[in-house]
């Protein structure tokens, strides 16, 4: 394969993991709007939406840490997050990519919440915001700053930024790559606490 081949067929997972994130969250925020508005929002909560019940795939697991917190690991995938004890969680894979993942959170009560994309992307390489704008020059990007997430020698550089959306609205956003796979960590302006929750205890 060519240079120019290479590029292009990495580029390429860079789109479709954004265009995931954008499609999952739009269905995920559609059920969540007030009926004036959503009429108007092109996606439909039903062509992508996941039950709202707590389904676990194979090696996924929620254990609880303190009355007011749980952890989520994914055994197989490798890797675990803790979240707010008022959310519900559920998983399901993703419809571009036989051993691709999301994961999502919803508040129990209300409508806050968070969505993990898990995609696989065929390049070792640290994450930057130039490369996000590069490959994805019409994602709008505000606040840009990186930082560290995991732990111990297991860490990776994630991009964090503010993004806004037709469909899902204001969102904050972590993406990073480790070990061959793109996470796309996104929430709901409102959900800034499970947000930052995540980001600080994930472990891979």
């Amino acid at each position: 394969m060519t240079e120019r081949g290479r590029t292009a067929s990495k580029s390429k997972w860079l789109g479709v993991g954004a265009a995931l994130a954008v499609a999952l969250g739009g269905a995920f925020f559609f059920m969540h709007r007030p009926p004036a508005a959503s009429s108007g929002a092109a996606l439909s909560a039903s062509a992508v939406a996941p039950s709202t019940s707590s389904a676990l795939g194979p090696g996924q697991s929620v254990t609880a840490l303190s009355p007011s917190e749980k952890k989520y690991t994914d055994a197989s995938t490798g890797f675990s997050f803790a979240y707010p004890a008022g959310f519900t969680i559920s998983s399901f894979g993703s419809p571009y990519d036989a051993s691709g993942e999301t994961v999502l959170l919803q508040e129990d009560e209300g409508s806050k919440g968070l969505q993990v994309l898990v995609t696989p992307f065929d390049e070792s390489v640290v994450l930057t915001a130039a490369r996000i704008h590069h490959d994805l020059p019409q994602l709008d990007m505000a606040d840009v700053s990186t930082r560290t997430v995991g732990q111990g020698s297991r860490t990776a550089q994630a991009v964090v930024f503010k993004s806004a959306n037709s469909s899902i609205g204001n969102s904050s956003e972590a993406w990073f790559l480790y070990e061959k796979r793109l996470y796309q960590v996104s929430a709901a302006a409102d959900s800034s606490v499970a947000f930052s929750n995540v980001l600080d205890s994930w472990q891979f």
